[in-house]
């Protein structure tokens, strides 16, 4: 688990290899994406907010950038 510093939204690693985020003001998950094979080990958010990385028991490391906002 791991918030985001831009914005807040706290980017949460699971064991079914999804990692979901979750912002303070929403009862629900704003996304949930499937990123490993397996548990999600670990979720960085770099200090910009603009790149998410995952490591999993898959032995995969994965970095993610945000969108461009229009």
């Amino acid at each position: 688990m791991s918030p985001n510093p831009s914005n807040g939204v706290l980017h949460c690693g699971h064991h079914n290899g999804t990692v979901t985020l979750w912002s303070p003001s929403s009862s629900q998950a704003l996304v949930s994406l499937l990123a490993h094979r397996g548990p999600v080990s670990a979720v960085a958010i770099d200090p910009t907010g603009r790149y998410m990385a995952t490591a999993g028991l898959d032995a995969n490391f994965k970095v993610c950038q945000e969108p461009e906002r229009k």
